[in-house]
Formats: C-alpha cells, structure tokens, sequence
C-alpha cells in the first residue's frame, strides 16, 4: 500500500513539473512573438492569398486596401474590449 501512494505521490509530482515547464515555454514564444503593425499583417495577408490563388498585379492593391480595413477593424474590437473576454 505505501509503495502504491508513493508511486502516485511521484507520478503526481512529475505531472506538475511537466505542465509548469509548458507554461514557462509557451509565455515565452508568446513573449518573443514580434507584434506586426497592421500595415504588415495586411501585407502578409495579400502574400499568403497570392501564393494560393496567383493575384494579378491589378488584384494586389486592392486585396491590400481590404485586409488593411479588416485589421484595422478588428484591433478597433480588440481594443474596445481588452480585458472583458477571458482567455
């Protein structure tokens, strides 16, 4: 019976070390994750839609002026309700 609870004592105590030093690496990449103006997260929009679907160069300004309102938009939202939605 003790070696039972002891086994259980130090699965319990592995499990817990475990999730910490997840935690600790994943607020780090989230620390180290650059933030990108909304400039350049409409850019990289435009850059993964033309890789998918080939834009003319007609297309690209005007994908751009779309994603550029949408970013703005959401970080309009965000904005307005940092902090009230939990996470």
């Amino acid at each position: 019976m003790k070696k039972i609870i002891f086994l259980v004592a130090c699965l319990f105590t592995l499990s817990t070390a475990v999730t910490a030093q997840t935690d600790q690496n994943n607020k780090v990449e989230r620390a180290s994750k650059q933030k990108l103006t909304p400039e350049q997260r409409a850019q990289k929009h435009v850059d993964r839609l033309n890789t998918e679907v080939s834009l003319s160069e007609d297309q690209k300004p005007k994908v751009y002026d779309l994603a550029l309102s949408t970013v703005k938009k959401v970080d309009e939202i965000k904005a307005k309700y940092n902090g009230q939605i939990g996470r």
